[in-house]
């Protein structure tokens, strides 16, 4: 989609309702390091104030990869105020405080996202692994065993 950047922004112009194409814009040019050119495109997105969580969760990640954690943060919990019960708006907000060091919180998130997802054991591992890294063997080993009885090769 690189090489179609300028007739997307185009058809954006003309199609002032599409948030589809703000939304491919802000993937592409997120994901291409150009987040200060998807900034307009993510306010759009925001001041529509879409209904479908997918919105808030795609600019949560691109945020996420562009090292711009606290508006990522900002979007996934935008995402929230629309659906409280989404697992996946959680796992951003758990990954992001992990990456910032704030533990609690992540744990929090975590818990909150294995609540919604009891069947999810990768999630598991993600969160054993950081219930690990901080001290929380015990924990850990008890989240470990869990996921192991979901998904025994891991």
């Amino acid at each position: 989609g690189i090489g179609q950047i300028e007739r997307m922004k185009d058809y954006a112009k003309q199609n002032p309702n599409d948030l589809n194409v703000r939304m491919s814009l802000v993937q592409i040019l997120g994901f291409t390091r150009r987040i200060d050119e998807a900034e307009l495109f993510i306010q759009e997105i925001f001041q529509a104030n879409p209904k479908d969580i997918r919105f808030y969760q795609s600019i949560g990640a691109v945020y996420s990869t562009a090292g711009k954690s606290d508006k990522a943060l900002e979007a996934y919990e935008k995402g929230l105020v629309i659906d409280s019960n989404n697992p996946g708006s959680y796992l951003g907000l758990a990954s992001i405080y992990a990456q910032q060091g704030r533990i609690e919180e992540a744990i929090k998130n975590y818990e909150k996202v294995l609540e919604l997802k009891p069947d999810s054991p990768n999630i598991m591992k993600l969160y054993a692994d950081l219930l690990r890294d901080n001290g929380k063997k015990r924990e850990a080993l008890a989240m470990y065993k869990r996921s192991l009885e979901m998904l025994p090769t891991a």
